[in-house]
């Protein structure tokens, strides 16, 4: 059975933009390795929901299973399952992930522009252009 991997949609182009930077060392250590899963595990299955997922689990808003961030988050994975053509609940293979993600990224110019107001934005943007300067 391949390996399982929880994720909502927000966290779909949060870990693609990731630069080390989080919330504490447990998050970062965390995003690490679910990062490294999906890297290594092209077979793996992506369960994407609208939920707290493997992400989460070492986020400091995290509580009980529901995330601190309330609306905000929710709306941010509306917005990114929308920029991707998915919908908010759905699988997909790790490789067909990448795929997805390396197509729409190519179009981003902004993070701003899906995930809204969001700590991590002017550090995702670095990321992207990085990303887009093929470094």
């Amino acid at each position: 059975m391949e390996e399982t991997i929880r994720l909502r949609p927000h966290h779909l182009l949060c870990h693609r933009l990731f630069s080390g930077q989080g919330y504490n060392e447990e998050f970062i250590c965390n995003m690490l390795a679910v990062i490294g899963k999906l890297e290594s595990t092209p077979s793996a299955i992506i369960e994407v929901s609208a939920g707290c997922d493997d992400i989460c689990r070492a986020c400091t808003h995290e509580a009980n299973g529901e995330c601190g961030f309330g609306q905000s988050v929710m709306n941010k994975d509306a917005s990114v399952a929308e920029f991707l053509h998915a919908p908010t609940t759905f699988q997909i293979s790790a490789r067909k992930l990448d795929a997805l993600l390396e197509h729409h990224i190519e179009r981003l110019d902004n993070v701003a522009s899906v995930c809204g107001e969001c700590e991590w934005s002017e550090a995702c943007n670095r990321q992207l252009g990085i990303l887009k300067s093929g470094h």
